[in-house]
């Protein structure tokens, strides 16, 4: 994931276990998704270029 470089959103529903991994800051995969601008998961939103 943390080549695609022009992914611009993200959203991950329904899934607990991928969402965990992802949490920001501590999830194990937080690193090679943290460039994308918009983030979601499991309808909250962790990054957004709104905020």
């Amino acid at each position: 994931m943390d080549h695609l470089i022009a992914l611009r959103e993200l959203i991950i529903e329904d899934s607990p276990k991928l969402s965990e991994r992802c949490e920001p800051e501590i999830g194990e995969d937080w690193s090679k998704i943290a460039h994308i601008p918009s983030i979601e998961l499991d309808r909250k939103i962790i990054k957004s270029t709104e905020n």
